[in-house]
């Protein structure tokens, strides 16, 4: 699991001893190891710079395909939920707003506050 998150070289380091981006892979191929059909994973890009956010959308792509997992993503990027998304849930104190695949959010009129948070 570590050679698939691409940290196998550091398997004899310490959590202290790694960066934020190590972390998260670790983490994440600790949960792989579990082998369940479903993945939570709340705000999982939120303490990583741009370049590392990048990086880990791709693995979380590849990781979902790879091991045809059910991500369920908590995050208030809406460039991480529509380069992941097959189907969005847009919540507002609690209440779903607007639910569909991020192709229909797009292109329908929508509700006002979903296209001003989508910045349409």
């Amino acid at each position: 699991m570590l050679k698939k998150m691409g940290i196998s070289h550091l398997q004899t380091r310490y959590p202290f001893e790694l960066s934020g981006g190590e972390r998260q892979r670790g983490a994440l191929a600790r949960s792989l190891l579990r082998q369940k059909p479903l993945l939570l994973l709340d705000e999982p890009l939120g303490p990583l710079g741009p370049g590392l956010r990048k990086e880990m959308l791709e693995l979380l792509k590849f990781v979902a395909d790879e091991f045809k997992l059910t991500l369920l993503i908590t995050t208030h990027q809406p460039e991480e939920a529509l380069s992941l998304a097959d189907h969005m849930l847009f919540l507002e104190e609690g209440i779903i707003i607007e639910s569909g695949s991020p192709k229909t959010l797009l292109s329908a009129p929508g509700c006002s506050e979903l296209r001003k948070y989508l910045g349409c």
